[in-house]
């Protein structure tokens, strides 16, 4: 009886923490979309950078003794890069196709025991991840080489390389977080635009409710 007597004090506790935004609309979605927006310039910065490096000889290094030596290695991570790149798509191929029987399937059961915005939401959650995983294989394996070219004709060591590895990194994380950001805003504003506000204030006070979130109501969402 104790302990349920404390839940129950700690959710009194909880629920009475929890604040409605005095923020207007425009101010709310501009700071849930523009670092997202952000996310994807610096992304394609960062990866036009990284494009840019060419994996051939520096100029400095092409009357350099052992050349042919040189031209062969770099041959050679040419090669493994192309095919380390096709692996990656086939796997990804592969992966897709289980992943589109798996998504029709359970989307089915969602469909049958669940409301029709949670299979939505899931579909739209898939599709996502789908690619984001293409987005992400594909600038590992492209950094990769890159990372490996500049490390071994860095005349300061590893600074290059290091440098290079950092750009491909920040491009696979922030343009997956952005995404994912993106296309959950997106789904939520679908989702005003077709529900009642009634019945999206119902469905959305719940998990308010549920995960604590930092708002009671979304009357104001649809003014």
């Amino acid at each position: 009886f104790g302990s349920r007597a404390c839940r129950q004090s700690q959710c009194s506790i909880a629920e009475s923490t929890v604040m409605t935004s005095t923020l207007e609309r425009g101010v709310v979605d501009s700071l849930i979309v523009a670092p997202a927006v952000l996310g994807l310039v610096w992304s394609a910065k960062e990866w036009f950078a990284v494009g840019r490096i060419n994996v051939q000889v520096p100029p400095d290094k092409k009357e350099e003794p052992l050349l042919n030596s040189k031209s062969e290695q770099l041959q050679n991570m040419n090669e493994i890069s192309s095919i380390i790149a096709a692996g990656a798509k086939s796997f990804l191929m592969a992966e897709y196709l289980y992943m589109a029987a798996y998504i029709v399937l359970f989307s089915g059961v969602l469909l049958v025991a669940t409301e029709w915005k949670t299979t939505v939401s899931f579909v739209v959650g898939c599709l996502t991840s789908i690619l984001c995983g293409w987005v992400g294989m594909m600038i590992a394996v492209k950094t990769n080489v890159k990372t490996t070219h500049q490390c071994w004709t860095s005349q300061g060591g590893l600074g290059l390389g290091f440098n290079v590895a950092i750009q491909g990194g920040s491009v696979m994380g922030l343009s997956l977080v952005s995404l994912g950001v993106l296309a959950l805003f997106v789904l939520i504003e679908l989702f005003k635009l077709m529900l009642t506000p009634e019945k999206f204030d119902g469905d959305l006070g719940y998990f308010a409710k549920k995960y604590q979130l930092p708002f009671e109501n979304t009357d104001a969402m649809f003014e």
